[in-house]
C-alpha cells in the first residue's frame, strides 16, 4: 500500500506537468497579411486547406524554429503561412 503522502505528491506532479504544457510559451501576436493571397495549409508545405486575403489580421500562435513558417489563427481557421506574407510589426 502507498502512503497517503507518496499519493498526494504524485498527484501534485502530474497536475503541475498539465498546467505547464497548457500554459502558452509567449503571448499570441497580431499580423496583418501583406501579401495579396497567400495559402493556408494544414502544416509547413503541407496540405492546403484555405487562402487568405490583404489586409486580413491574423493571430500569430507560433512559428518552426527556423522562423520560415508561421502558425496562426483566423476566428475559428488554424494553419501556417510563409512567415514573410506577414507585415513587420
Amino acid at each position: 500500500m502507498v502512503p497517503e503522502h507518496v499519493r498526494l505528491g504524485v498527484l501534485a506532479l502530474a497536475c503541475a506537468a498539465v498546467l505547464a504544457a497548457a500554459a502558452p510559451a509567449a503571448a499570441a501576436q497580431r499580423r496583418q497579411l501583406c501579401t495579396d493571397r497567400v495559402a493556408l495549409r494544414a502544416s509547413p508545405a503541407g496540405f492546403v486547406i484555405g487562402h487568405l486575403y490583404r489586409p486580413q489580421t491574423l493571430t500569430v500562435l507560433g512559428s518552426d524554429e527556423p522562423k520560415a513558417w508561421a502558425l496562426v489563427r483566423k476566428r475559428r481557421l488554424r494553419g501556417w503561412v510563409p512567415w514573410r506574407a506577414l507585415c513587420e510589426g
